[in-house]
This record gives structure tokens, C-alpha cells and sequence, in this order.
């Protein structure tokens, strides 16, 4: 995903949730900004290695084991910075965090698809 209007519409949405969560507890809204962080850590090495794989044309399997495995190394240490620092981060939360560029562009083409599908008729 290169388009960074979609980066910064997603960035505003995850600030959105976050500004939403510190009405409600100050763990809330931290949490969320954390997932948000790590979200997009993991948003960067996604388009990394995919545009990788797709411009070479041609499949590396040890590239993707390492690009599998910090996948899980990114979620995991947002979730173990929310269990360490338990008074600052709450962990529902931060599964918001790294949920909101996914909530977003499932957003984003369900009206693109629903704009199309009015001009076609």
C-alpha cells in the first residue's frame, strides 16, 4: 500500500479511537496508540517484503519464514509491553491499535466497491 493519503486517513481514524479510549481511562487510550505504533511497524515491513516477492516474480521461502516470524515477534511485543507495563497499556486496547489500518481499508473498499457498483447500474 503505497498510498500515504490511506496511511494518514488511517493514522487519523487510530488517533480518533485513541482520543475516544482517554474519555474513557488513560490505559485505554495508550493502549490504542501503542497497537497503532506496532500496527504500522508491521504495516512497513508487509510492504516491504510483499513488494519484494511481487517485483522479483519470484518466491524466496526463507525471506518468508523470516518475514512470518516478525510478524509474530511485532504482535507479541506489543502484547508483552502491555503485560509488562499493565498499569499503562490495556492489551484489549492495544488489539484495537493493530486492528484499525486493517478496519480501515476493509472501510475504505466496501464504499469504493458500493460507489462502483451505483455508477454501474
Amino acid at each position: 500500500m503505497r498510498d500515504y493519503k490511506d496511511y494518514i486517513r488511517s493514522i487519523l481514524l487510530g488517533v480518533i479511537i485513541a482520543l475516544i479510549a482517554y474519555l474513557l481511562n488513560f490505559k485505554y487510550g495508550n493502549g490504542v496508540l501503542l497497537g497503532l505504533f506496532f500496527g504500522f511497524i508491521h504495516y512497513g515491513c508487509m510492504d516491504l517484503v510483499l513488494s519484494r516477492f511481487l517485483s522479483n516474480q519470484s518466491f524466496n521461502g526463507m525471506l518468508f519464514v523470516l518475514y512470518f516470524l516478525a510478524n509474530f515477534v511485532i504482535m507479541a511485543l506489543a502484547f508483552y509491553l502491555c503485560i509488562i507495563f499493565g498499569q499503562y497499556f490495556n492489551i484489549v486496547c492495544c488489539a484495537i491499535g493493530l486492528l484499525v489500518h486493517n478496519l480501515y481499508i476493509y472501510i475504505n473498499e466496501f464504499f469504493v466497491y458500493q460507489k462502483r457498483k451505483r455508477k454501474e447500474e
